[in-house]
């Protein structure tokens, strides 16, 4: 006894031989497309890692957010964890550092100046307090004292320092802050104690979330401002380090009502440089 079912008898064998001949083109062609696609994708990363592993890149990241002597912020660990991230994503070997004391935070410059000195690629990231004064731009660890301008000066971290010990970054030196500008102390004739700047990376890029004498918004997302058009660009591939901080500063513009306005000081090649090479 047997269940007749439409298209599955004897009769109808042929006709769905045929139509599956008549097919079978074009499922040929939808395969050898998808391989094609998927090869070509597979060349695309793997020319990326090639790019990446001729050259040594090293990163220092630094977010400090609970603090002991000032009030706590609530985004820079975020930032730092986020920007890391992305940092190992194109290649660089990342040291995280998060609620760094001023003794944590020396100690990991001076190792990180070690490591920039052998590499073509060195970034600093910072997120945290920081103020600006007489030309100097200090970053606040969270122990940091901060009763005066010479306690800051005293016990903090300068600008000049970090890029001091990138110097030896043979390709590109890259600063990243994502931290105020602005001197909250009365103005003093007395210039606090900095220390000398030794060395000038040949190519070196400056990256302030903010103007000279201006605050920084932590935001209302995950992410600050500044960090998250950093995460939204940094990661493009092809897209020259100058391209790169103009559509940041355009994005913060735009988030922020135009009350932040990031600025850069970029010192280098006239030919483009990129941190994700082009595909």
């Amino acid at each position: 006894m047997g269940l007749d079912l439409p298209g599955w008898g004897n009769s109808n064998s042929r006709s769905v031989d045929a139509d599956l001949r008549h097919c079978w083109p074009t499922r040929v062609f939808v395969m050898r497309l998808f391989w094609l696609k998927l090869v070509m994708l597979a060349v695309t990363v793997l020319s990326l890692q090639s790019a990446f592993a001729q050259d040594k890149r090293v990163a220092l990241v630094i977010g400090n957010a609970d603090y002991r002597n000032i009030f706590k912020l609530k985004n820079p660990v975020n930032d730092a964890t986020d920007i890391g991230a992305a940092l190992s994503r194109m290649g660089f070997s990342v040291t995280m550092l998060n609620n760094a004391t001023a003794e944590q935070m020396h100690d990991a410059l001076a190792a990180f100046g070690g490591k920039a000195k052998q590499a073509d690629y060195a970034v600093v990231f910072y997120a945290g307090h920081a103020i600006q004064a007489h030309g100097v731009n200090w970053l606040i660890p969270v122990d940091g004292s901060v009763d005066t301008l010479l306690d800051v000066a005293n016990h903090s971290i300068t600008l000049d320092e970090i890029v001091g010990q990138m110097a030896g970054a043979e390709q590109l030196a890259v600063v990243l802050l994502d931290a105020a500008r602005n001197n909250p102390f009365p103005e003093s004739k007395t210039l606090p104690r900095t220390t000398p700047q030794a060395a000038t990376p040949k190519n070196l890029l400056i990256g302030y979330a903010t103007g000279p004498g201006q605050k920084v918004s932590d935001g209302e997302g995950r992410d600050s401002p500044y960090t998250r058009a950093l995460l939204r660009h940094i990661e493009t591939p092809g897209l020259d380090v100058a391209d790169l901080v103009k559509r940041v500063r355009d994005d913060v513009v735009k988030a922020t009502a135009a009350k932040q306005i990031p600025f850069f000081h970029m010192s280098g090649p006239d030919e483009a440089v990129y941190l994700v090479p082009p595909r």
